[in-house]
């Protein structure tokens, strides 16, 4: 039988800290299209309910992650570097949806913007084959332009 040391429940606090955090917001994204079907406060509702574990499991992650670095000791500059990175993506996560979590307006909210224009204007520019991106009340689409050859 393994033996559970603290170097295992820090690592086991950080990582399921970090599935909470990094794979509830992609999770919750993606049900905000249902969740508008039963009504326009049920994406709200259940952000808010999400909010209840996600800050907690964020918290976590500063902790653990905190105690991480301690108990790493020296590293070489590679690691340090890789560390460097990794701590700005995660106060950067933190900051925006900390910001998300704050707007008071639809129109401070990304997920609102881009889901309620027209689908002139939420298409993605820059594609060559035709192909764009649509953001619409039902969630993301494919959208590809049918035409024929130029100047036909």
């Amino acid at each position: 039988m393994l033996g559970v040391g603290w170097d295992t429940v820090r690592l086991f606090l950080h990582v399921l800290a970090a599935t909470v955090w990094v794979g509830g917001q992609p999770t919750l994204a993606a049900l905000v299209p249902v969740l508008r079907r039963q009504g326009p406060d049920a994406p709200g509702a259940a952000a808010r309910r999400f909010n209840l574990v996600a800050w907690p499991a964020y918290g976590v992650l500063i902790v653990t992650g905190t105690w991480n670095i301690a108990a790493a000791g020296p590293e070489t500059a590679a690691y340090r570097a890789t560390l460097i990175a990794k701590l700005a993506v995660v106060a950067a996560s933190g900051l925006t949806a900390l910001l998300h979590a704050r707007s008071k307006s639809p129109s401070g909210l990304l997920s609102h913007r881009l889901s309620h224009r027209p689908a002139a204007e939420s298409a993605s520019p820059g594609r060559m084959d035709g192909t764009s991106i649509i953001g619409s009340p039902d969630g993301w689409h494919f959208h590809r332009q049918r035409s024929g050859p130029v100047g036909v």
